[in-house]
C-alpha cells in the first residue's frame, strides 16, 4: 500500500488519519502515513454483513479462487466486483472491509490548521459547545463540513420558492393561503365540522383577489380558478331573469277586500 503518491504528483497529505484493522492477533490501529507496509488483504474483515427479512441488498459469500477461501458482499454488484478482481492476474489478495479509517474531528482539524499556520497555541480556541455552535450557524443550509454528496445535492438545488421578494405592480404576486375559521357549522350531510377559507391576496394593493369557503380540503388551486373565471355582468347573469320573475310575483291569494275597506 504506497501513500506517497506517483511520481508526477505531490505526496499526499494524510495528517490526522489512523487506520484500523483486524488479524489473527487481534485488533491493530496506528497513523496512515505508517501503515504502507501494512498487508490488509491478508487479515480479517472489520465487519460482518446484517441479513434481516425484507432486506434490500443481497449479501452473500463468493468462493475467491485468488485466496481459496469466501470473500462477503453486501450487494450483486460488490460481487460483480469480487468477481472481476478475481479473474485479474495481477490481483494477488482480495478481502472485504479490510479496515477502518479514523480522522480528526472538525475542532481538531481546525486546530491543526491554525497551529500550522500561527504556531501552537496562539489562536484561542472556544470551547467545544461553542464551537460546534458556530459551525452550524455558518454552514446552514450548505452542509460545508457535511458529505461531498449532500453538497452537490444541495449544488443542483433550484432556488426557493419561498424566498423574499416585492411586488410593484397589481397582479405581479399574488399570495394564496388557506386556513380553517373557528367557526362551527352542519355539513350538508348533518355533521358538524369547520369551514375553510382560502383567499388570493395581490401583494401590490394589498386586495383580495378571490375568496373561497368549503366544508372541507379546500384547495388553493380553487382560489385561483375563482380568480381566473371570467365574471358575467349583471345585465347578462343567468340568474337575473329568475330574479326578476320573483320580483313580479303577485300574492298566491288576492285580497278579499279593498285595501281602503279595512280602515273604514
Amino acid at each position: 500500500m504506497g501513500l506517497g503518491g506517483t511520481s508526477d504528483t505531490a505526496p499526499l497529505d494524510v495528517g490526522g488519519f489512523e487506520v484500523g484493522w483486524r488479524d489473527a492477533k487481534g485488533e491493530h490501529r496506528r497513523p496512515l502515513s505508517e501503515a504502507e507496509e501494512v498487508e490488509f488483504e491478508t487479515g480479517l474483515p472489520v465487519r460482518g454483513f446484517p441479513s434481516y427479512r425484507g432486506q434490500r441488498n443481497f449479501p452473500g459469500l463468493y468462493w475467491s479462487a485468488t485466496t481459496g477461501g469466501h470473500v462477503g458482499f453486501e450487494s450483486w454488484l460488490e460481487r460483480d466486483h469480487a468477481m472481476l478482481l478475481d479473474f485479474t492476474p495481477e490481483v494477488t489478495g482480495l478481502l472485504s472491509q479490510p479496515l477502518w479509517l479514523f480522522w480528526q474531528n472538525d475542532k481538531g482539524r481546525v486546530e491543526a490548521l491554525l497551529a500550522e499556520q500561527h504556531g501552537a497555541g496562539v489562536v484561542p480556541m472556544p470551547s467545544k459547545t461553542t464551537f460546534y455552535r458556530l459551525v452550524e450557524a455558518v454552514s446552514a443550509g450548505t452542509h460545508a463540513f457535511g458529505s461531498a454528496a449532500s453538497r452537490r445535492s444541495q449544488a443542483r438545488r433550484p432556488e426557493g420558492m419561498f424566498t423574499p421578494s416585492a411586488a410593484c405592480r397589481p397582479g405581479e404576486l399574488v399570495q394564496i393561503d388557506t386556513t380553517p375559521l373557528d367557526v362551527l357549522v352542519i355539513l350538508e350531510d348533518g355533521v358538524s365540522g369547520r369551514p375553510e377559507l382560502t383567499i388570493a391576496v395581490d401583494v401590490a394593493t394589498r386586495t383580495i383577489c378571490a375568496a373561497v369557503l368549503r366544508p372541507a380540503g379546500t384547495k388553493a388551486v380553487e382560489a385561483r380558478d375563482h380568480q381566473a373565471s371570467p365574471r358575467p355582468s349583471p345585465r347578462r347573469s343567468p340568474a337575473l331573469p329568475t330574479a326578476r320573475h320573483l320580483g313580479r310575483r303577485q300574492p298566491p291569494l288576492p285580497c278579499r277586500s279593498p285595501t281602503g275597506a279595512r280602515y273604514r
